[in-house]
């Protein structure tokens, strides 16, 4: 029989081993390429589509823009160096991969998932013109950034994205939907890095990206199997003693 310390020490350290392990979701992202789109919006032309980037040391990800207030005030990709990310999914119980949280709290609910399926269409859009992508993008940004880019700025086109987005949202099957959220990835820039959200004007943006080979485990859901795992030889180490 395992003692009753001995659970309550082992549920302890999960339980710390849990919080600590979303305090301490962040990755390495380096930009290596620039996206090769462009949209103008209200006279300005922008960076459209995605851009590469390697991840963690992990090269050829693919990582979209959705955050126009600083794409507005910069309008570049902060890519000399390697700068700290938060990362998160969208299927996350708790979608924050530390105390800073995504670029839009406010909007962790149905606009985060709205723009999960513009990302996906973007993604899997194969033969997707210039054009196009500038469409997504401004129906990406109005999604998230509302007050800087209202969708009444946007042209037919991008509107009718966003229409179509919330569309795929109310009749989507809900196995269809979760396996989108599992391959959404967020990245937030680190507010402890130098670099982060709060660093004023010029802070990297944030990114998406639609990875459905990537829908691993939170850090939490790994912890636990694998600690459910060291249970479970405990105990038959111990009925065999």
């Amino acid at each position: 029989m395992i003692t009753f310390r001995y659970l309550r020490g082992l549920l302890s350290a999960l339980f710390l081993t849990a919080i600590a392990g979303y305090a301490t979701t962040t990755v390495s992202v380096t930009f290596d390429a620039l996206p090769t789109s462009t949209v103008t919006l209200d006279g300005s032309t922008f960076y459209a589509g995605f851009a590469t980037a390697t991840v963690n040391g992990i090269p050829n990800q693919e990582l979209i823009c959705d955050d126009f207030t600083d794409q507005m005030s910069a309008n570049v990709f902060h890519g000399n160096d390697p700068l700290v990310y938060d990362f998160s999914t969208l299927s996350s119980d708790i979608p924050l991969g530390s105390s800073s949280g995504v670029e839009f709290p406010a909007e962790m609910g149905t606009l985060y998932e709205q723009a999960a399926v513009l990302v996906y269409e973007l993604a899997t859009g194969s033969s997707l013109t210039g054009a196009q992508i500038g469409d997504y993008q401004a129906a990406l940004w109005s999604t998230l950034d509302p007050s800087q880019l209202p969708a009444s700025a946007l042209d037919a086109n991008a509107q009718a994205d966003i229409t179509a987005a919330q569309h795929t949202l109310s009749t989507a099957t809900a196995a269809w939907l979760n396996a989108l959220y599992a391959g959404t990835n967020i990245y937030t820039p680190d507010a402890n890095s130098g670099y982060g959200k709060y660093a004023g004007s010029g802070a990297p943006q944030e990114f998406m990206q639609y990875t459905p080979a990537a829908a691993v485990p939170e850090p939490c859901t790994a912890l636990l199997g694998g600690v459910l795992i060291l249970a479970g030889m405990s105990v038959r180490r111990y009925r065999y003693r």
